[in-house]
């Protein structure tokens, strides 16, 4: 006995399966990208427009303080470094993407110079890290 498989009614489910992961998975990391920019001090706005998401730990945004005027409206630097975060997820392909452990790789980071003296006085990575792991 045999039967015949439609290959390209598999295909189209498969694909969208994919489509609601990367979706889930992405509406994941905006929420974390929202929790980073809303618990980012804002002075000049270099810390909150630094960070940077990315399926890699090459280097992402480094934006310094030197020069840049102080008392920026904080809202409106948050919204700017969350703008910046959500075009990095966008541009993130979930499954062509580096694994660890199985896992895709995603990863936030500050690369202000004077992000770890900032996260010392406002500990952010420990509450990032305690909520999402």
């Amino acid at each position: 006995m045999k039967a015949r498989v439609n290959r390209s009614s598999l295909q189209g489910k498969q694909e969208m399966l994919q489509e609601k992961a990367e979706a889930k998975v992405k509406e994941e990391l905006r929420e974390i990208a929202e929790y980073a920019t809303a618990f980012s001090p804002v002075d000049t706005g270099a810390f909150v427009t630094s960070w940077s998401l990315k399926n890699s730990y090459s280097s992402g945004r480094a934006v310094s303080s030197r020069g840049k005027p102080r008392n920026q409206n904080i809202e409106a630097k948050q919204q700017e470094g969350l703008g910046q975060l959500s075009a990095d997820i966008n541009a993130i392909s979930i499954f062509d993407t580096p694994s660890v452990s199985g896992s895709p790789l995603f990863v936030l980071s500050n690369g202000a110079p004077h992000a770890d003296a900032v996260d010392e006085r406002h500990d952010i990575m420990r509450r990032l890290r305690n909520r999402y792991g």
